[in-house]
């Protein structure tokens, strides 16, 4: 009982560090049937970017 305890705890701590933040995002509509401008919004999620060290020589195009 003990093990799926703590299974359960870490579950849950990785999720969390993973988990990415939500963005609610606005934006203005013109509708043709009712003819006025409305707001549809949307919850989008934002990832940190990680950094790194440039290497040289190396493109994202480059083929071997």
């Amino acid at each position: 009982m003990n093990y799926f305890i703590a299974l359960m705890i870490g579950v849950f701590a990785l999720t969390s560090v993973y988990a990415a933040e939500e963005k609610k995002v606005c934006v203005k509509e013109f509708d043709n049937k009712t003819k006025k401008e409305k707001e549809v919004c949307k919850k989008i999620k934002v990832h940190k970017k990680l950094e790194g060290t440039k290497i040289d020589g190396a493109s994202k195009d480059a083929k071997k």
